[in-house]
This record gives C-alpha cells, sequence and structure tokens, in this order.
C-alpha cells in the first residue's frame, strides 16, 4: 500500500520546447499517484514554453515556475530544481520526454518495498511521427549493486542507456545531499549518475517501460546530428576513468578507457563528416590527442585478449574508418 503522505518533486529543466512541454508536464499532472510538486526551471527561454508553462499552472497549482535570470547549462537548472525540492522523493524529467500515467505510482511502490535509495525503469523511444521502439534486451525486476551498474554501463550499448539516463530514476532526495550537477558543461548527466550508483548497495531495476523518451532525427543526442557540444562526451569518460582509477577499481578504469578510445574514433569520423564550423581542425586535434593517449594507456594494461588487441591497434592506424563502422554496428565492450 503506497503512502500518499510520501511527495514527490519532479523537477523539469526548460529551455526553449514549447513544442513539447504541454505533452510533458500534462503527463505529469495525470499521474495516478497525487502526491508531487512540479518545478519547472525556466532557462530563459525565447519561445512560448514560459506562457505555456503558466497557463498550466493557472489549472494546477502543484505547478511551481522558476525563471533563471540568464541561460546557464542544464544542470544550473537541475540544481535549482533540487534547492526547492520539497519532497521525500526527485523525479527529473527532460520537457520533451513524457511519463505514462502509472509511473510514479510503480516507482514509488518498488523503491518502499525493496528499501532502495533509487529505482529504475525501462522505456520506449519515440520520434516525432510518432514512431515508438522498444530495443531494450531487459525484461525482469532485479536488484544490483551499484558497481554492477556502472559496469554495465561501460560494458555494453544496449543497457547502457538506462543507467545513464536521469529521467527513468526515482530517488530518495537524500542521494543528492553531497553530489550536485555541473552547472555549464554538456553530458552533465554523465558526469553524475556514476557517482550516485556506485556508492548504492542495492539499486531496484524494473523492467516496466514507463518513460517514452523523444529521439528523432533532428534530436542533441542523435550520433547522425553531431554538434561541438558532443565533445563533452569525451571529457565525461576522462572524467570517470580518473575516478575509477582514484577508487583503485582497475576494471572499471579499464572498461571506461575502452569506452572512451572507441567513442573518439567516432566523434573523429563524425566531426570530419558533418562540421564545417571554424573549430573544425581544432576539435580535430584535440580528438586525436585523446585517441593517442588513450591508446598509450590501455597497451599497459595486461586484462585484454589479442583479439581487442588487434583491434586497438587498427583503431590507432585508422581511427576514423573505425569510428565510421562502429556508429552503425554493435560494438563489444567487455574486457
Amino acid at each position: 500500500m503506497i503512502k500518499q503522505d510520501e511527495m514527490v518533486s519532479v523537477i523539469i529543466p526548460v529551455f526553449n520546447t514549447e513544442k513539447y512541454i504541454e505533452k510533458c508536464i500534462t503527463s505529469i499532472i495525470n499521474q495516478t499517484y497525487r502526491n508531487l510538486e512540479i518545478i519547472a526551471v525556466d532557462n530563459s527561454s525565447r519561445d512560448s514554453s514560459v506562457r505555456r508553462i503558466k497557463k498550466l499552472s493557472e489549472q494546477d497549482d502543484r505547478i511551481r515556475l522558476i525563471k533563471n535570470e540568464k541561460t546557464h547549462g542544464v544542470g544550473y537548472s537541475r540544481n535549482v530544481g533540487l534547492d526547492n525540492a520539497r519532497g521525500k522523493y526527485i523525479w527529473f524529467v527532460d520537457s520533451d520526454d513524457y511519463a505514462e500515467s502509472n509511473f510514479l505510482e510503480k516507482m514509488v511502490e518498488k523503491i518502499r518495498a525493496y528499501d532502495v535509495n533509487i529505482v529504475q525503469c525501462c522505456y520506449k523511444t519515440f520520434n516525432d511521427f510518432g514512431n515508438y521502439t522498444d530495443t531494450l534486451p531487459y525484461n525482469e525486476d532485479k536488484l544490483y549493486t551499484g558497481r554492477e551498474l556502472c559496469k554495465i554501463m561501460s560494458q555494453f550499448i544496449g543497457l547502457c542507456g538506462p543507467n545513464v539516463m536521469l529521467w527513468n530514476k526515482l530517488y530518495k532526495k537524500e542521494v543528492f545531499n553531497d553530489k550536485r550537477f555541473y552547472e555549464n558543461v554538456g553530458y552533465e548527466d554523465m558526469h553524475i549518475t556514476y557517482k550516485i550508483l556506485y556508492e548504492e548497495k542495492n539499486v531496484l531495476w524494473i523492467s516496466d517501460r514507463l518513460m517514452n523518451w523523444r529521439k528523432s532525427i533532428a534530436s542533441n543526442t542523435a550520433r547522425t546530428n553531431y554538434m561541438p557540444v558532443f565533445i563533452n562526451e569525451l571529457y565525461a569518460y576522462i572524467e570517470r576513468a580518473g575516478w575509477y582509477k582514484e577508487k583503485g577499481d582497475e576494471e572499471l578504469y579499464a572498461l571506461t578507457m575502452k569506452r572512451l578510445y572507441y567513442t573518439s574514433t567516432q566523434q573523429l569520423y563524425l566531426n570530419r563528416k558533418i562540421m564545417s564550423d571554424d573549430d573544425k581542425m581544432k576539435r580535430e586535434g584535440i580528438i586525436k590527442s585523446i585517441l593517442k593517449d588513450s591508446y598509450k594507456e590501455l597497451k599497459k594494461m595486461n586484462c585484454f585478449g589479442l583479439r581487442t588487441r588487434i583491434r586497438m591497434k587498427y583503431i590507432s592506424i585508422f581511427p576514423a574508418a573505425f569510428g565510421r563502422r562502429s556508429i552503425n554496428h554493435t560494438v563489444d565492450f567487455r574486457i
């Protein structure tokens, strides 16, 4: 039995999503679990997003609108939401996605029943034409240690996503007592999710598809829509690898370095193929430097098999060619 006195703080960073914000917030208003507050943090939008949120707030007093005086990174808005949250639980929602109506009912029920700090669910992806896809090969409810999920995050492409994402999780608020988001860097979720998960004794992963993630060809997260901000993904991997090394976790350090190496090849290829801005050559130089330093570090490790070592050598000679192939084919990230 769910106790309705346990409030959930729903934090929605908003920036120029007038086309999607009403569907997003409406999906939260219509949750079967009613004890919630909706904190919409507008990052100085220049479209009608604020007007649409205000209109919804006139219909539902659970909505609070907070406006940033100037535009910051999305991590800044997430921190503003955390600082203003009054609930026992935290749920981050991206303003172009939407939830199934029973998301909170199911998630609160599970987080209480298993007495964990974090529960995460699965999701479906959809595009602007209304086509839905479910590609996650996951169909069980299971407790994992946080470290196990960090390993999956680095090891498999197919199951990496659910662990990195923020919006498919419900957190007890105390998870963020000593953690905050980087405020002006890209890929702010990649800089924090592994730190949140790693120390947890148990995290519940359920198979219910409770979120709908908008992911179209124009999405900022689409590999075919490469943008300068994508290089921040590499910086996130570099930081993650260093964090694991400081922890003395050699296995996760090796896996993260391998993923950094492979992802760098994709970025090198896409930067060459798509970009034509003034910083293209400077960015290529940075990526090449990351590739060189990563390979030097990977060669010191004795945990990789012969086939992987041959592949790494090939990459060092033909990085862009490997990047082109790995974008369209699943790459094995296991040691």
